[in-house]
């Protein structure tokens, strides 16, 4: 267990850039650097090892995990707070282990640092874990890409924004697509109140589709994926989203079982409850203007005060940045 605890109301910066590169790289592919660092409790799950030795992804080429459990927590007291971490790197449950990020005001931003593909987000648990970003108050900055909010493989996770005018997007340009689950999952993003504004990154909404491994967990239940944009003020969507999200409650995907007899039956939902929105509207420029540049790019510009302070702008010769040839 690791627990840090900060009472204190000053301006933080909290950053797991990650050392090594993640174990999802292979074959040509950049998935970015281990992050594990910040509000995240982990298990060794010991069947990775087995799966890129022979490229199999059956259960029974799987060694049952050593050691499964672990819990992380952050607490903040307050302030202007920046939490910039790389895969798997902030509020991430691993193999049945719990990590938790809690913040209680402040204008803060959470940046998800990610490689060409998306793996690990804010709020996620994975392999049986649970994650949980919890924010109380503020005006606060967002970047994630899939996995914001989202379980996988009987996985629970909660990104949970209680109040304050909130920015969300994704600078690594995946899209950023709130409480996706996949393998029978539980992923739930959840935003209180507040004139929030969601660029046009945001493509995909509570995706309960159950991607993954059919083999997994047969007997086991669906997806289960909530969007939940609550309070009276009017959030800002870009226009493509109003294809999506139709009305205050939008069934956005429904999965099927078959019983032995043929007959089927529900067994996972997506579902984005929303009190009010502007639809179609141009978006206005949020009051920390944010660059949907990608910092994986050399030449990076941050036009955001804040993001600059993230992630700095003399880094884009840093590998951890720009892994360009």
């Amino acid at each position: 267990m690791g627990i840090l605890r900060d009472v204190g109301a000053g301006a933080d910066r909290y950053q797991s850039w990650g050392v090594y590169r993640s174990v999802y790289t292979q074959g040509g592919t950049n998935s970015g650097y281990e992050g594990f660092g910040i509000g995240v409790g982990a298990g060794w799950r010991s069947e990775l090892g087995t799966f890129f030795r022979t490229g199999r992804t059956h259960p029974t080429d799987r060694i049952p995990a050593n050691f499964v459990g672990g819990i992380g927590l952050i607490a903040d007291g307050g302030g202007d707070d920046v939490y910039v971490g790389s895969t798997y790197g902030l509020a991430f449950g691993f193999t049945a282990g719990i990590g938790v990020m809690v913040d209680n005001d402040g204008d803060d931003v959470y940046v998800q640092m990610m490689g060409e593909e998306d793996h690990g987000g804010l709020g996620q648990g994975e392999h049986h874990g649970t994650g949980l970003l919890l924010d109380r108050a503020g005006n606060d900055f967002y970047s994630c890409g899939a996995w914001c909010g989202t379980g996988e493989d009987l996985g629970v996770g909660y990104l949970i924004d209680i109040a304050g005018d909130d920015h969300y997007t994704d600078l690594t340009r995946h899209g950023f697509k709130p409480a996706g689950t996949a393998i029978r999952s539980l992923g739930v993003f959840l935003d209180g109140g507040g004139i929030d504004t969601l660029s046009d990154m945001t493509t995909d909404w509570a995706n309960a589709s159950e991607f993954g491994q059919e083999s997994y967990h047969r007997p086991v239940g669906g997806d289960f994926s909530f969007v939940l944009m609550l309070g009276r003020e009017r959030d800002r969507l870009p226009s493509a989203l109003a294809e999506t999200v139709r009305g205050p409650v939008t069934l956005t995907s429904v999965s099927y079982g078959r019983e032995e007899d043929g007959k089927e039956y529900v067994r996972g939902i997506g579902a984005v409850i929303m009190e009010a929105a502007r639809r179609g509207a141009a978006m206005p420029r949020p009051t920390r203007p944010i660059a949907e540049t990608s910092p994986w790019h050399c030449g990076c510009a941050w036009r955001s005060p804040l993001a600059a302070a993230a992630l700095g702008t003399a880094g884009c010769g840093d590998r951890l940045l720009t892994p360009c040839r």
